[in-house]
């Protein structure tokens, strides 16, 4: 479902869908090795839906990124950590983890997560980022931002820059970095696409 408001801005909310998962098992067993070190970027609305792809894909070196955003909508706690198995970055905010552990502080959520996930990541609005792995925590400060415009697509930027980068063979950390920077351009243009070209120019001449 998508909200136009009458200045033309857009708000879309996702929601759980089946969806036919042949077409991406039938991409990844043509694709085969060539796909080795790559990632495959899932949502948590079908992370339920694939697991037949997922292990084809871990088989084929893929790498797993998945944004629980609406996970804890479709599973159970214990379901969506059952299926978290084949998946090696998660991203997670506040709200997924509210919706996941209720009784337990945020931090203490990730830590549960990383029973099943090596990495988690905690976004935090304009306060930080949280790094979580088994062995450390590590917080990265977020931009100072002269003002924010709109909110919407910023998650959004944030996953599709870390993708890009890790995808690249960059560093989890240096991942996190771009897309903590993305994601706070993002939030000072209106609209989910409104700061593409500002982002591209940020970036301009860096690796």
């Amino acid at each position: 479902m998508i909200l136009v408001y009458s200045d033309g801005e857009r708000f879309i909310a996702s929601e759980p869908s089946n969806f036919d998962s042949g077409p991406l098992r039938q991409y990844l067993t043509q694709a085969g090795d060539r796909l080795r070190g790559g990632v495959l970027y899932v949502d948590g609305y079908h992370l339920g839906m694939i697991a037949e792809e997922l292990r084809l894909a871990k088989a084929l070196g893929l790498r797993i990124f998945c944004d629980l955003d609406g996970g804890p909508d479709t599973y159970t706690p214990d379901e969506l950590l059952a299926h978290l198995v084949q998946v090696d970055v998660a991203l997670v905010n506040r709200a997924v983890l509210a919706n996941l552990f209720e009784d337990l502080a945020p931090e203490k959520g990730c830590q549960q997560l990383l029973s099943q996930v090596g990495v988690v990541i905690l976004t935090q609005g304009a306060e930080r980022v949280r790094l979580f792995t088994p062995s450390e925590s590590r917080d990265f400060p977020v931009p100072p931002v002269g003002c924010v415009l709109d909110t919407i697509g910023a998650g959004d930027v944030f996953s599709g820059v870390f993708v890009a980068y890790w995808a690249a063979e960059k560093s989890i950390e240096a991942s996190i970095e771009a897309a903590t920077k993305a994601a706070a351009v993002s939030v000072q243009y209106q609209g989910a696409r409104g700061g593409l070209e500002a982002i591209r120019q940020a970036f301009e001449g860096s690796a």
